[in-house]
């Protein structure tokens, strides 16, 4: 019979990872098919224990990155045990798909000029497409959480549809809308959401090329006034 303390113990990282709930993004954890079936049922509920340590520690904080690595490394529970982690997740994505919907109805509003709805970029990269939630979306593909994600993406898509007409002359408003181009290209989107995106990548390339185009106008012009000045 195995002896599953002892299986745990042997192996540092994981030990850390389910005793300690300590992990980072350079944590190497083994893969679960290493284990048991048996081991994996016995470890299950250590596992869950961890998982909801460190999301309710860290997620929010400046130390989500924890969070990320947990949620990209190996699983090590039971199907029945992912089921419940999906649980206790239900609550925290249905609350970024209230806020979702509140932040584009405030985006909304009549009166706020461009600058002040730059801010809602900000909302998108920290709230609603934070790489937690893009993990998440990614790893936990459920139907508990489906409408609520397909809300948060289209949300976010229509906010940052308003920010297509950022140049590339214009440093920061590019930047935060290229920023956001990053966050999409992590997520599976549907067909609708492909195609709006495929907009943003469109907009973002000619944009670059214009921008490509200008400088180098801009620098034959120097040269031919700097060889007007020398034939003087």
């Amino acid at each position: 019979m195995e002896d599953f303390e002892q299986i745990l113990k042997n192996d540092i990282n994981l030990n850390k990872l389910i005793s300690n709930k300590e992990i980072s993004l350079m944590t190497k954890l083994t893969k679960p098919e290493v284990f048991s079936s048996e081991f994996i049922d016995w470890l299950s509920p250590k596992y869950y224990e961890a998982f909801v340590s460190i999301f309710e520690k860290v997620v929010g904080s400046e130390k989500e990155a924890k969070m990320v690595a947990l949620l990209n490394a190996p699983k090590y529970c039971n199907e029945e045990t992912k089921d419940k982690i999906i649980d206790f997740l239900v609550p925290y994505i249905k609350s970024k798909s209230e806020l979702a919907t509140i932040t584009l109805s405030s985006f909304n509003a009549p009166g706020l000029d461009y600058v002040k709805k730059l801010q809602f970029a900000f909302v998108i990269k920290k709230e609603l497409l934070s790489y937690v939630n893009i993990v998440i979306f990614k790893y936990f593909n459920s139907p508990k959480i489906e409408e609520d994600k397909t809300n948060i993406i289209n949300c976010s898509l229509k906010i940052t549809d308003s920010y297509k007409s950022a140049k590339a002359s214009n440093e920061i408003d590019f930047k935060l809308f290229t920023d956001l181009l990053i966050r999409f290209e992590k997520l599976k989107l549907n067909d609708k959401q492909r195609a709006v995106f495929n907009t943003f990548k469109t907009k973002e390339k000619n944009s670059i090329n214009k921008n490509y185009i200008w400088g180098g106008v801009v620098i034959v012009i120097i040269i031919l006034r700097m060889v007007m000045r020398m034939s003087r």
